[in-house]
């Protein structure tokens, strides 16, 4: 299903003749609570390939539920993934329409963001502080959490701080 983004899967391709829902019909379906951990499991025994895992990874993330957004953040910060699953997860988990959900994060990104961007690839740190960063919550509390960050990590690079640059990239330029 992951595969078929218009839907339909070509038998002479694959030798199995299916129709699957198109990748942003399942998502969609997901962000909005109408398809769950069940659904995508299904999914997935139909298209258990690299697609599949990181479209069904990101799918997952979607799934509008605390304790799911609370297990995707420790998955995140806790384990290695691979750079490909940790970017469909951060764009899954990080929905414009979920931002409630997201909200806990917030404090938790800022205390985890540089020991994220320290312990891990330049790929992985790098994903992690642009995806995972609040940007969907433009709030004046938010931003004066960016503000407290950037003070409070003024040693990594004074260099990289500028009014004109949007507070996510002045946290990921002073990472570098």
């Amino acid at each position: 299903f992951f595969q078929a983004e218009d839907g339909i899967r070509d038998y002479k391709v694959t030798g199995v003749q299916t129709c699957a829902l198109p990748i942003s019909l399942i998502k969609a379906l997901t962000e909005h609570g109408v398809f769950g951990q069940n659904e995508i499991d299904a999914e997935l025994k139909r298209d258990n390939t690299a697609d599949g895992l990181r479209h069904g990874a990101e799918a997952r993330a979607m799934i509008a539920t605390a304790e799911n957004k609370a297990e995707i953040w420790r998955e995140l910060t806790t384990t290695n993934l691979s750079n490909h699953i940790q970017r469909h997860i951060l764009i899954g988990a990080n929905r414009p329409s979920q931002q409630g959900l997201w909200a806990p994060f917030v404090d938790k990104y800022f205390a985890e963001v540089r020991r994220m961007w320290d312990e891990n690839s330049y790929e992985t740190g790098l994903q992690f502080a642009n995806l995972a960063f609040p940007r969907f919550a433009a709030t004046a509390e938010n931003l004066a959490k960016v503000e407290k960050w950037i003070t409070n990590n003024a040693d990594r690079s004074e260099e990289h701080t500028s009014e004109l640059q949007s507070p996510c990239n002045l946290v990921c330029r002073l990472l570098l």
